[in-house]
């Protein structure tokens, strides 16, 4: 039973590790020199880049992350109305 949860742990972490390889390699294009793309401007110019290192909903994600780690607060998000 042990060998079992060490392979569930080690595939576990070779997923996150892909996932955040991805975020890593997407970051500079999201950044766009100081125009960052929004989510589906990301997802239209790199899905095929990436696809086939994560299954289709983790690879959205993992774009989806991205785009907000560039975002502009909108005056919604932040309170303000």
């Amino acid at each position: 039973m042990a060998g079992r949860r060490f392979d569930f742990d080690e595939h576990l972490r070779r997923t996150l590790e892909a996932f955040r390889e991805v975020q890593v390699e997407l970051s500079p294009i999201a950044f766009n020199d100081g125009k960052p793309l929004d989510p589906i401007a990301l997802q239209r110019a790199v899905y095929h880049q990436v696809k086939g290192r994560l299954n289709s909903q983790m690879t959205i994600s993992a774009i989806r992350q991205v785009a907000a780690a560039y975002a502009k607060p909108s005056a919604t998000s932040i309170g303000l109305r």
